[in-house]
């Protein structure tokens, strides 16, 4: 089957979406306004992407509009509510939970339109990446608390932590909120961390690496271009998978093989969590060594 071009062309069909789903008091394009009337971060940016392809002025209203609740701290919630939704951290009005920053990603498709960069969204932007940079860093790689931080919500990628290969709504849902209720938030509403869930997604890495190169450039900041490849480096060392020629996720609590070695020998009803114990006790298996215990000896 040959896809059909729209009528006009695929701009003019591009632009018919958009105006669509445009909502000109909060300043967003709304996924579904009967589903999701709610604002997502990667979902407003990718819309700011096609506003700017179509030289709209709308690309730099929707993203100062996904920006307007980041938090003091530089955290930018995942989700901004229009109405009444599940728990995402102890906040009512936003998630607590972030997303891949294409933010930054945005800014600069907005700069390439010849469209107003303007200086506040430079501000959050460099703000945001600030954030990922001091609070969510291990082992040289950024790392997420719920698999809704990736944008690759109910993923095969998750079902060790799961406990399922098979996708039912219920099962999910079910999971997802024992994950918010397993993760910590900070006293601005921030996730910080989780006692079962942690993993450091090569997705979420390398759009972050992307990231962190094209605000560097647009901010003329040499350490977030040096952050950025660090942050490479540390992908081509950790997450590289040479066997399967790709890259590839590392858990760092719960999930992972471990998760996967109690499935498959039917165990998994008598084990309520599996935990990695991090990182770095996984290096300490690997290599027989830890700098600590080293210390100790």
């Amino acid at each position: 089957m040959v896809a059909q071009e729209p009528p006009g062309g695929l701009r003019a069909g591009a632009r018919r979406v958009l105006e669509g789903a445009w909502q000109p008091e909060e300043g967003y394009c709304v996924p579904n306004a009967r589903i999701y009337p709610h604002q997502w971060l990667w979902d407003s940016c990718f819309h700011s992407i096609a506003w700017a392809a179509l030289g709209d002025p709308r690309a730099v209203v929707e993203l100062r509009s996904m920006f307007a609740r980041q938090f003091g701290n530089g955290f930018v919630p995942h989700m901004n509510y229009r109405g009444e939704t599940i728990d995402r951290g102890p906040r009512r009005d936003v998630s607590g939970f972030t997303q891949p920053p294409v933010y930054a990603l945005a800014l600069d498709a907005i700069r390439s339109a010849g469209l107003e960069v303007a200086a506040d969204l430079l501000d959050s932007t460099r703000r945001g990446l600030g954030y990922l940079l001091r609070q969510r860093m291990r082992d040289g790689l950024c790392f997420v608390v719920h698999p809704w931080e990736t944008g690759c919500d109910d993923s095969p990628r998750w079902d060790a932590w799961v406990g399922a290969s098979d996708w039912v709504q219920e099962t999910w849902l079910a999971a997802d909120l024992r994950l918010v209720a397993a993760a910590r938030f900070s006293p601005e509403g921030d996730a910080t961390g989780s006692a079962e869930f942690a993993c450091a997604p090569s997705l979420f890495n390398g759009i972050l690496s992307h990231a962190l190169l094209v605000a560097g450039r647009l901010l003329e900041d040499e350490r977030l271009r040096a952050a950025s490849f660090e942050l490479g480096e540390a992908m081509d060392e950790l997450l590289w998978d040479g066997a399967q020629g790709m890259f590839v996720d590392r858990p760092l609590v719960g999930g992972g093989d471990s998760a996967a070695a109690i499935e498959q020998l039917g165990l998994s009803d008598k084990v309520s969590h599996v935990s990695t114990g991090g990182g770095a006790s996984l290096e300490f298996l690997e290599n027989g060594h830890f700098s600590t215990l080293d210390i100790l000896d």
